[in-house]
């Protein structure tokens, strides 16, 4: 664990979970993105581009999950399921 004082309170954060804040972010993507078609639906928008790179941020961030595992010596493995 890290802890930090930035003048506005302490920050305590881990490098524990990083494989899994990425994975809240690629899931955070795919959320917006179907949001996004909702609302462009409604409202007869073309978003195509933001669909697309939508989807890539997505899947660029889930195939950095592995390394981060590996780079965390657990390769293959959900830290959060035993």
């Amino acid at each position: 664990m890290r802890i930090a004082d930035h003048h506005a309170g302490l920050r305590l954060s881990t490098f524990l979970f990083e494989d899994k804040h990425v994975e809240l972010a690629a899931d955070v993507c795919d959320v917006v993105r179907a949001a996004g078609h909702a609302n462009a639906s409604f409202y007869g928008r073309d978003i195509t581009d933001f669909s697309r790179v939508s989807a890539q941020i997505a899947d660029d961030l889930r195939t950095q999950i592995p390394i981060i595992r590996h780079a965390l010596g657990r390769p293959g493995r959900d830290p959060t399921n035993h």
